[in-house]
């Protein structure tokens, strides 16, 4: 059974990396006490229990700052992948600082990498294996939580409910927000494995599609004449714009679509 995480192992790594802060602090305490001379009339027994009362209340405030820092840590491990030209990440296969939004609330996060395969944001954190060693590990963090997160200077929002002009419902996950407007532009992306041509090996393959929500409802974008289609109320404007601007729009760059939609929007203010 896959092991779940939740922030209790987060605090376990932080309070390791703060044991000679605490330890050194309570030096001081001590010193400080032993040099007050109504101290030095106390029994040793109680000169212990002070000591440990204010360890522990160090240790105490650590814990609550650390929970107030990670409370996102909610999922299950995950088992990494080593190889770093076929994998299922979106980018590079290494882990990147982000932020990511947990009840309402932004956190900055350090160790990221977006799982294309599993559409899961995976977190890279400190846990104690059972011959009590730390090690580093992955945590897939559960999507119900994590409504939006950024790495990459790219910004991925969960998506649930989606509906075509049709009325067929699209598939729930994690959508990157390129255009985020009164209209949105969105890309969903996946990774799966897949036999590699003239050969036995399974290689990760990437699948990117593009689609434009307006009014509630989710239209699939195929190239910029697909785009400009969904715009007919401006069309002289927004031929015009694209003409003067040369601009055009693929899977491998869709940044031009920003700038359509953002200047087809403007034609409104």
């Amino acid at each position: 059974m896959m092991k779940r995480y939740n922030v209790s192992n987060v605090i376990m790594f932080k309070k390791r990396k703060l044991n000679l802060w605490i330890y050194l602090t309570t030096i001081f305490l001590w010193g400080s006490t032993a040099l007050n001379g109504y101290s030095q009339n106390l029994p040793l027994s109680t000169k212990k229990q002070f000591f440990i009362r204010n360890k522990q209340c160090l240790e105490d405030t650590l814990n609550k700052r650390i929970v107030y820092d990670h409370p996102f840590v909610i999922g299950r491990g995950y088992i990494p992948v080593a190889d770093k030209i076929n994998h299922p990440f979106y980018g590079e296969n290494e882990w990147v600082n982000g932020s990511l939004v947990f009840k309402g609330k932004t956190y900055p996060a350090d160790g990221l990498k977006y799982d294309l395969d599993k559409d899961r944001l995976i977190f890279l954190m400190y846990n104690e294996s059972d011959n009590k060693v730390g090690v580093l590990s992955g945590v897939e963090l559960d999507e119900n939580f994590i409504s939006e997160f950024k790495i990459l200077n790219r910004t991925f929002r969960f998506y649930d409910g989606l509906k075509t002009t049709w009325g067929f419902k699209k598939k729930t996950g994690y959508y990157e927000v390129v255009y985020d407007g009164q209209i949105k532009f969105l890309i969903y992306r996946k990774k799966s494995l897949a036999v590699n041509d003239n050969s036995t090996q399974m290689k990760y393959k990437e699948t990117v599609r593009m689609f434009l929500l307006k009014n509630g409802k989710l239209k699939r974008i195929i190239n910029l004449s697909s785009l400009k289609n969904q715009l007919k109320d401006k069309k002289s404007n927004v031929n015009a714009f694209v003409r003067e601007n040369h601009l055009r729009l693929g899977q491998s760059d869709y940044s031009s679509a920003f700038q359509v939609l953002n200047f087809y929007e403007s034609l409104y203010k």
